[in-house]
């Protein structure tokens, strides 16, 4: 299954900067998306403090 995910993080320089990014993310079953788009968006570098504001299931 294929998600489209909205994230907010905060910037690690500045808490008080807060920062959304999207991520199109595959998994398994719908459990894992939470887990797999956090730990994308914890790679990206920058950003601390991650939460999912949105996921939708895409059809393909």
């Amino acid at each position: 299954m294929i998600y489209d995910v909205k994230i907010s993080a905060r910037t690690k320089e500045d808490l008080r900067v807060a920062v959304e990014r999207y991520y199109i993310i595959e998994v398994n079953g719908s459990k894992e998306v939470n887990a797999k788009a956090i730990s994308r968006a914890l790679q990206d570098g920058d950003i601390d403090l991650v939460k999912v504001i949105r996921k939708t299931r895409m059809a393909f």
